[in-house]
C-alpha cells in the first residue's frame, strides 16, 4: 500500500513539475537579437511594414509572457507568445533580406534616372548649339547655358 502512495505521489510530482511551463527566455533573447539586427541593416526605413509587424509581435509576445507570468504556476501556457516570438524572428530575417533586394533596386532606378538625366542634358547641349544667335535670344541663351553648367557640376 505504501509503495502504491510512494509511486502515486512521484507520479503526481512528476506531473506537477512537467506541467509548469516556464517562460520563452531563450526565444525572447534570439528575437530581440533578430530585431536589432533588422534595424541595423535599416529595415525601419527601406521596409517599414514588415519591420513595424516584428515590433508589434514582440511588444505582444512580451505582454503574452507577462500575462502568463501573473497566472497560477500550474495554468501557465506559453504556446502563444512562443509562437509570437517565431514570428518575429521569421520576420526580421524577411525584412533584413527584402532590405538588401530593396537597395539594390534603388540603386539600379537611380542609375537608370541618372542616365536620362545625362542623355537630356546631352540633347540640351546639342540644341544650344543648333539655337539662333540672335540679340532677343542672347540672354536666355546664356541662362540655358549657366543653367546646363550648374547641372553638369552636380
Amino acid at each position: 500500500m505504501k509503495t502504491r502512495w510512494t509511486w502515486g505521489g512521484l507520479l503526481v510530482i512528476g506531473l506537477l513539475w512537467a506541467g509548469c511551463a516556464s517562460a520563452p527566455n531563450e526565444q525572447l533573447e534570439a528575437a530581440q537579437r533578430a530585431l536589432q539586427a533588422a534595424d541595423s541593416a535599416e529595415a525601419d526605413v527601406y521596409v517599414a511594414d514588415l519591420y513595424r509587424a516584428a515590433q508589434d509581435s514582440l511588444a505582444a509576445a512580451q505582454a503574452e509572457i507577462e500575462a502568463q507570468n501573473a497566472r497560477f504556476v500550474l495554468a501557465r501556457d506559453y504556446k502563444r507568445a512562443e509562437q509570437l516570438l517565431q514570428f518575429v524572428a521569421e520576420t526580421a530575417q524577411q525584412a533584413i533580406q527584402q532590405v538588401a533586394e530593396r537597395k539594390e533596386a534603388l540603386r539600379a532606378e537611380t542609375e537608370a534616372l541618372i542616365a536620362e538625366a545625362r542623355q537630356a542634358l546631352m540633347q540640351t547641349h546639342e540644341l544650344l548649339g543648333r539655337a539662333p544667335r540672335g540679340k532677343e535670344g542672347a540672354i536666355a541663351l546664356v541662362s540655358i547655358r549657366e543653367d546646363a553648367t550648374s547641372v553638369e557640376a552636380c
